[in-house]
């Protein structure tokens, strides 16, 4: 159950979202420029449309695939998802990451977009990254299903972790993922000291307030772990995790805190954690210093090593 359109909270959240997205698209472009920045000639894209699970509607999705292939061969493929607060538009965000990635694994990447609220509440954008996954994991015409990995960044991490834990270790080889949010459901607190980043944005905590309350307007609602990814079941998780947040990340100490716990309980599986030192929550996207460049860049080939390691296997 999420907001009444007749209500005037609905309508104050409306209001905020579309300003603070518009504020969004005037510092890095609308999703329909970062869909269609220029792609190195040895990358394709291909515009698809996946089926929903609610009927008469269906899921943007981007296939990037390597050039020069034959069309009809399969490939393992990663899906992936944008970072949003599930909030903010940012379908095409992760261009840099995909074009890394197809070029080093040589793999289908798929990116795809998900329901955000207030418009969209709790579970839509989680039903979306279900259904896609769903979708190629009954695509073996296309892709390579036995290897299959998914990726995300901040909410879309959360997407990949949520949907990698409910198709299980089995059918999901592995996930790699930036800064998730995990039991952010309390009040976040303030900016750490020292705060010395050198790039990446701060949540503040009136916007993590709206993220919520856009998306999960129902406060019980936040203690599922389907949201929350605390409670989740750890022995579904793909037996490879990575994940990464920078040390100064609001989000950082709870998603390290978790993660330790997750390597404690799990001794089968191989998860790896890595604090990214004076960097910001999506410090990855617009880094600002060649320090942030070369710690995406290390970050990047790790995610990539998680997953390579998981197919290879």
């Amino acid at each position: 159950m999420g907001h009444s359109i007749l209500s005037p909270w609905y309508w104050l959240l409306k209001l905020a979202a579309t300003f603070f997205r518009g504020t969004v698209y005037l510092r890095r472009g609308t999703e329909r420029y970062l869909r269609n920045r220029p792609l190195p000639s040895s990358i394709t894209r291909e515009v698809l449309r996946v089926p929903s699970r609610d009927k008469g509607r269906s899921i943007g999705v981007d296939l990037y695939r390597p050039a020069g292939g034959a069309a009809s061969s399969t490939l393992p493929v990663i899906v992936n998802w944008h970072g949003s607060g599930y909030l903010i538009p940012s379908w095409g965000e992760d261009r840099e990451y995909i074009v890394q990635a197809v070029k080093a694994l040589g793999c289908i990447v798929l990116d795809c977009d998900y329901r955000k609220g207030p418009e969209y509440p709790y579970p839509s954008g989680h039903n979306d990254a279900e259904d896609v996954v769903k979708w190629v994991l009954s695509q073996s015409d296309r892709f390579d299903v036995t290897k299959v990995a998914l990726s995300g960044f901040s909410a879309g991490a959360a997407l990949a972790l949520t949907s990698g834990n409910k198709f299980g270790p089995q059918r999901i080889s592995a996930v790699s993922c930036l800064y998730p949010p995990v039991d952010v459901a309390p009040t976040p607190p303030e900016r750490p000291t020292p705060y010395q980043p050198r790039s990446g944005i701060h949540l503040k905590p009136a916007i993590v307030g709206l993220f919520n309350s856009s998306y999960v307007p129902i406060l019980s609602t936040r203690q599922e772990p389907k949201f929350r990814i605390r409670g989740l079941d750890t022995s579904r998780f793909p037996n490879r995790l990575f994940i990464a947040c920078g040390d100064v990340d609001l989000l950082h100490n709870t998603a390290h805190k978790y993660f330790e716990e997750v390597k404690h309980t799990e001794k089968d599986k191989r998860i790896t954690w890595v604090s990214v030192e004076r960097e910001e929550h999506a410090w990855d996207k617009m880094p600002v210093t060649p320090e942030s460049v070369k710690a995406r860049d290390d970050v990047y080939r790790g995610m990539f090593d998680n997953i390579r390691a998981s197919w290879s296997g």
